[in-house]
């Protein structure tokens, strides 16, 4: 949702460009698209607008895993990442996905940490400790399988774009 989010209204780079900037997706081709991303949106500026930007993403042969994401989203009803949201709809959906996928990687990270705790317990056979690391590790899978499944819609969300609900529909459905 976050890059497609991001083509589909590049003026959100204008408002925050740092923060989007230090994204990163453990998707390769994902990341190959963002790092295009920018790389565009810091040589174009200003003038900067979604058919350039897509223009100029399909030239670097990003074509196919756009279209792929535009149905992706489609499918899954996110409508404040298509070209059709209001420009306040689109920045508040992407505010959202930010914060899930920032909160996300911070419980992988914790994981990975649980993990390597669980790992030097082991060596050491400290059962209690292992016992008490199993069931934080524990706690922090099932918190990432949540982040991961939450959709960041709100209540009265589209309000901008005139809906509230229904299919994401656009000029490319």
């Amino acid at each position: 949702m976050l890059a497609l989010t991001i083509v589909n209204h590049p003026q959100l780079l204008q408002d925050d460009y740092d923060e989007i900037a230090s994204i990163d997706y453990e998707n390769r081709a994902l990341q190959k698209l963002w790092s295009s991303l920018l790389t565009i949106a810091a040589g174009t500026g200003a003038q900067l607008t979604r058919e350039v930007l897509l223009a100029r993403l399909e030239e670097q042969g990003h074509g196919a895993l756009i279209k792929s994401l535009d149905q992706q989203i489609r499918n899954a009803r996110l409508w404040t990442a298509t070209e059709i949201a209001a420009a306040e709809d689109a920045g508040e959906g992407y505010r959202q996905a930010l914060s899930l996928h920032k909160r996300t990687k911070a419980l992988r990270r914790q994981r990975i940490e649980l993990e390597r705790e669980v790992a030097e317990a082991t060596e050491v056979e400290d059962a209690e400790r292992i016992g008490q690391l199993i069931g934080a590790l524990h706690e922090v899978q099932l918190e990432i399988t949540r982040m991961e499944n939450q959709e960041a819609i709100i209540d009265g969300f589209g309000v901008m774009s005139g809906r509230v609900k229904g299919a994401a529909t656009g000029h490319n459905a």
